[in-house]
């Protein structure tokens, strides 16, 4: 079975709250203090606490450090520097370093520079290093080997950084957190760090609805900034209860929007289908049902990621005569593919590769490109079809003999 974390982002993430979840969840502080001392820097020490919030018991973790030895920030390169020579594990490695550099692209992006001219302030301070690096430490010493997170709290107001005031969310967390899901919440605080969306941009998988997890551990970390709310980190370990996801295999947390319809012309349907397809729909088809009254009708499925459900909503609405939608969370396991360019005696056609580990269990060319062929060259589709695959074939075969 799979072990696995579900950071449950009641007021939000940072660095600190993230370690002192871990460490609240059962890690070790002194060892994880211990691996810390191999990254060469300043003297420091972690400072736990356990505090109540909103009569919750949770760890507070504090880094003490001698701040007359410490630059203000550093240069990205420098830190994945000292996590690379240090002693750590290289799954640890992996993760703090991939963290890191998530952060630095975000930083470029936000501030219109260079990843190797980005300078880390806040998030290169010793106090940041030890959180992301101890973090990772701690999910090791677990066994996690996947993470997953909930929708994250989008707050307001202002928050004070190197550069001046900055909005909250800050833009480099919404820049590394593109993609994820978040619920406004009225509170005017910085709910979510750079340092704590590095570690989900680092570790999580998917964000939303909780995963078919079998509970076997969970931790709260308190948070230093006083709230209307338990300013709390939870994260729930334990296994996969359902489905084991192999390392090859891509999980993703996903929606289905479906509505049946009744009183449509069939010949809308194609128009609808073709703008959802535009506007980032993964996937969208008809089904044909019986309704009350034994009425024949359509429903209209649409699979999408969480952040194409408002305009995808308002292009069913706009476009059909529908009255309401279903909103369904839905889990898709799906295998890595290569979009790869075969020629064959007709010409080039794009083929996709799928791979379930070391085998290839689907060669696929694409339909656009072989009618196109088919049509250039007034020759059967099915012809092109079956050409263009034992082409590609032929040339996995003698890739995978190189």
């Amino acid at each position: 079975m799979v072990r696995i974390v579900y950071f449950d982002c009641i007021s939000g993430i940072s660095g600190d709250m993230a370690l002192g979840a871990f460490i609240d969840s059962g890690a070790d502080v002194d060892e994880i203090v211990r691996a810390l001392k191999g990254l060469r820097l300043p003297e420091f020490e972690i400072a736990v606490e356990s505090v109540n919030e909103g009569s919750i018991t949770a760890t507070k973790v504090k880094v003490n450090i001698d701040s007359t030895h410490e630059p203000h920030g550093r240069k990205p390169r420098e830190i994945i520097e000292l996590i690379e020579s240090s002693k750590l594990s290289e799954a640890v490695k992996r993760n703090a370093i991939k963290a890191f550099e998530y952060l630095a692209i975000a930083e470029a992006n936000v501030h219109g520079v260079r990843v190797d001219e980005v300078h880390l302030h806040e998030v290169g301070a010793i106090d940041a290093v030890i959180d992301i690096v101890g973090t990772m430490l701690a999910m090791h010493m677990l066994g996690i080997e996947q993470a997953f997170a909930s929708k994250l709290p989008y707050s307001s107001g202002w928050a004070k950084s190197a550069h001046g005031l900055l909005p909250v969310p800050a833009p480099a967390t919404l820049e590394l957190l593109k993609g994820a899901q978040w619920r406004h919440v009225d509170i005017d605080a910085e709910l979510v760090t750079p340092t704590g969306a590095a570690i989900l941009k680092a570790t999580c998988k998917a964000f939303g609805t909780f995963p078919p997890l079998s509970p076997t551990n969970i931790g709260y970390g308190a948070g230093h900034t006083r709230l209307p709310i338990p300013n709390l980190l939870r994260v729930v370990i334990g296994e996969l209860a359902s489905y084991t996801v192999p390392a090859d295999e891509v999980y993703e947390q996903l929606f289905m929007l479906e509505t049946n319809i009744d009183d449509m012309p069939a010949e809308w349907f194609g128009h609808v289908v073709e703008k959802l397809f535009e506007l980032g729909a993964l996937d969208a088809y008809i089904i044909p049902v019986q309704m009350k009254k034994t009425r024949p009708a359509a429903q209209l499925n649409v699979l999408c990621n969480g952040e194409k459900i408002r305009s995808l909503l308002d292009c069913i609405f706009s476009e059909t005569t529908t009255l309401g939608v279903r909103i369904i969370p839905v889990e898709r396991v799906s295998l890595p593919r290569e979009t790869l360019t075969i020629s064959t005696p007709f010409g080039d056609v794009r083929v996709k590769v799928a791979r379930r580990g070391e085998h290839i269990v689907n060669i696929s060319p694409e339909y656009e490109d072989c009618k196109e062929v088919a049509r250039r060259k007034n020759i059967p589709l099915k012809l092109v079809v079956e050409v263009a695959t034992e082409e590609a074939r032929k040339k996995l075969s003698r890739s995978q003999k190189a």
